[in-house]
């Protein structure tokens, strides 16, 4: 039997307003009867909501109430500089301060990690958190990151992102031996820039199981299981595949795209991995469901204390 897990759930700053991140909180608590939620955010949207529910969960919910929320367009110093009593910031406080064992928010990027880096601190030795996430693919999920934290990186932080990115997928995926790639434009030797020529040199002396270079086409075959990027490449490949997917989604019947797995919803939730404690991202437009889904992550990392796997990992990387 599993052992009872607190989340600590941002409900401010979404897309979709706070009704549809408490939504999606009670559909994780009925899929998850371990669960109890720390609801962070406007006390008296979060109490009316409870209050209109036709069960009780008020044994499996606490309220956090909080001041003020961090916009989409407030920069990651603004954040910093005057986010101290967001509902974001007490969230990430509360992780830090034992109340919860992981975040979860669908606020502002940018805020979120810089926040998440300066409250919970990285693990020691790690030079950058990274943002990973499942893609759907044929072998069940490719794990890709980093999807939007670091626009830049050198070839030490990818080596570190695939440390992190095979851990992830042996600990959320049960994948034994992940097959590392590295994103590029061609999987020859001598494509891509000098960055990537120096990461790849360095991961071939690794442990890791490092396939090469990959290209963006195999991200949705079994070849690879983990995908190693910066996060501008990244995060533009990401939006890509979400936008085509809804796409194809919209020609589609729900019955067909359920079963042909096009449902982005079912992979919402990015993990910023590299910090001392588990915050997961969910996306700003993600509905009830997905956030659901954000949180049930949130509680399989914090279970399996992904933190300390992927300090074990960085400091065998730092020992070779």
């Amino acid at each position: 039997m599993p052992a009872p897990i607190k989340i600590a759930l941002d409900v401010m700053g979404a897309d979709l307003g706070p009704r549809s991140a408490l939504e999606g909180a009670r559909l994780a608590l009925e899929n998850a009867p371990k669960l109890h939620l720390l609801l962070v955010g406007d006390e008296s949207e979060i109490r009316l909501f409870l209050s209109e529910l036709p069960i009780d969960i008020s044994e499996r919910t606490s309220v956090l109430p909080a001041a003020t929320v961090i916009a989409m367009t407030d920069s990651p110093k603004d954040a910093l500089r005057n986010g101290a009593e967001s509902s974001m910031r007490l969230a990430i406080e509360a992780v830090k301060d034992t109340r919860a064992q992981a975040c979860v928010s669908s606020g502002n990027t940018g805020a979120l990690v810089a926040t998440s880096k300066y409250v919970l601190k990285t693990i020691d030795g790690l030079r950058r958190p990274a943002l990973l996430t499942p893609i759907p693919a044929a072998n069940g999920v490719t794990i890709m990151l980093d999807v939007g934290a670091n626009t830049q990186c050198t070839a030490s932080m990818l080596t570190e992102f695939a440390v992190m990115g095979s851990i992830v997928a042996s600990t959320d995926y049960s994948v034994e031996t992940p097959a590392v790639g590295l994103l590029n434009i061609g999987v020859e030797a001598g494509k891509g820039h000098e960055v990537l020529q120096e990461a790849d040199n360095i991961l071939r002396e690794s442990s890791l199981n490092y396939i090469g270079f990959c290209e963006a086409n195999q991200l949705f075959s079994a070849d690879v299981d983990v995908v190693v990027s910066d996060g501008f490449a990244g995060n533009i490949a990401l939006k890509t595949m979400e936008g085509f997917s809804r796409y194809i989604a919209s020609r589609m019947s729900p019955e067909a795209t359920g079963v042909a797995g096009l449902d982005p919803r079912a992979h919402n939730g990015a993990s910023l991995v590299g910090l001392r404690h588990v915050v997961i991202k969910s996306h700003g437009g993600a509905d009830a469901v997905a956030l659901s889904h954000a949180i049930n992550t949130a509680m399989v990392e914090a279970r399996a204390d992904l933190p300390s796997k992927i300090a074990a990992g960085i400091a065998k990387l730092q020992s070779q």
